[in-house]
């Protein structure tokens, strides 16, 4: 069924398009389980199969059907984050200097199905960041493939490519920042293309200084990693609050689970806990349980406070797309939505609280790596390189 995207406000869906609707990972258990409360249904399982059923005989009235809609858009619009680090191997007077003389995204990210395209002719623009010089390319990217979903209507998704140097440490920093699918594809073949410029002319190292991939921990490290977010900041304008979301399941390469572990073998394939203090839970606490648990995204809820507002903040740390297609370059990524006390969603300041949040947590991130690389090389003799690859990860003592 062809849909387009005005039509949405007036047809509803039914049979097997209302089958693929309400299957979208997006749409969360507890957002099913709450239209049928207002119902009057309560289902005792957890199974997502049950509770699509009742909604699957039932259908969906205006109102029902908007609001998963709006969860559906809201994920899929926030914009996630992520960084690689580069070494620069050369002299570089400045950053114009170095980066290709032309980043053509249309050439570079062009969409071979026909499903979506770049709009405009988005370009490099300098956006110094502090003392450190900086370009950014910003861009849209319209989407028009429609598919029996009911989401791939006509939709346009923005992205952007930021390029940092810091001249004192000869550092290069790559952030990408995508909301859909096809933001991503976008931002990782400019990536790749400008890395494969930079290293064929000798500007940096032939491996990243620093990428934050799934496969750069142990599953030990990977849940530390993750408790490092909710250590106390002294003199931070946020606060950890609690530990509200957690996707696990067990690593089937590691051998007899652990005794409080074996209820899940071959019984549990996914496990999704929502609560209010995830981070006091055995998966957690346990360290004997680590071994065994394979943490790959979890949402934390941060209160802050700053000069104008005071409010808090969801931060959602994952490893993009590993819930979906597991694999060891899986990058950890962070995408946060902010509500600030009084405010309407729509005012101006949420957008830039957002990002100065999740610039913020990204900092973090590349500190809590250093940490646990700095835990494994005295664990190892000083053994290890001070940066990680997929490929180089072995099975490494738990951390005391």
């Amino acid at each position: 069924m062809n849909i387009d995207a005005e039509e949405l406000d007036f047809l509803l869906p039914s049979g097997d398009d209302l089958r693929v609707f309400l299957n979208q990972e997006s749409i969360t258990d507890a957002a099913l389980r709450r239209v049928l409360r207002r119902r009057g249904i309560y289902v005792p399982s957890t199974e997502r199969a049950e509770l699509i059923s009742f909604l699957l005989f039932s259908f969906l009235n205006p109102s029902e059907f908007g609001e998963l809609l709006q969860q559906v858009r809201q994920r899929e619009e926030s914009e996630k984050e992520r960084s690689i680090v580069h070494s620069v191997v050369c002299d570089a007077p400045n950053l114009e200097a170095i980066l290709p003389a032309a980043i053509d995204l249309h050439k570079i990210a062009v969409d071979g199905f026909g499903n979506s395209q770049i709009l405009g002719a988005p370009e490099l623009v300098h956006d110094p960041q502090g003392k450190n010089d900086s370009f950014i390319i910003r861009f849209k990217n319209e989407r028009k493939s429609v598919t029996a979903d009911w989401l791939e209507a006509k939709r346009v998704f923005e992205g952007s490519i930021r390029f940092t140097l810091n001249k004192d440490t000869k550092v290069l920093v790559i952030n990408t920042e995508h909301t859909s699918a096809e933001t991503e594809r976008i931002c990782r073949k400019v990536r790749s293309f400008v890395e494969k410029d930079l290293r064929e002319r000798s500007v940096i190292g032939v491996e990243p200084l620093c990428v934050v991939n799934f496969g750069s921990f142990t599953n030990e490290e990977r849940i530390l990693f993750f408790m490092a977010f909710t250590k106390e900041k002294p003199d931070s304008q946020y606060r950890f609050q609690k530990w509200t979301d957690l996707a696990l399941k067990l690593d089937d390469d590691a051998g007899i689970p652990h005794d409080k572990l074996k209820w899940m073998s071959k019984k549990v394939s996914v496990l999704k806990l929502r609560g209010a203090a995830l981070h006091e839970t055995f998966f957690v606490t346990d360290v004997a349980c680590h071994p065994y648990v394979i943490f790959w995204k979890t949402i934390l809820t941060y209160d802050f406070t700053t000069p104008d507002h005071s409010g808090y903040f969801h931060a959602v740390l994952e490893f993009g797309n590993y819930g979906v297609k597991p694999s060891a370059s899986c990058e950890f990524q962070i995408s946060v939505e902010v509500h600030i006390d009084k405010k309407s969603s729509r005012h101006r300041d949420y957008l830039e609280l957002s990002r100065h949040f999740r610039a913020k947590l990204l900092e973090e991130k590349q500190q809590h790596f250093s940490e646990i690389i700095d835990r494994r090389k005295k664990a190892n003799g000083a053994s290890q390189p001070t940066r990680t690859h997929p490929d180089q990860v072995g099975q490494l003592p738990l951390f005391k």
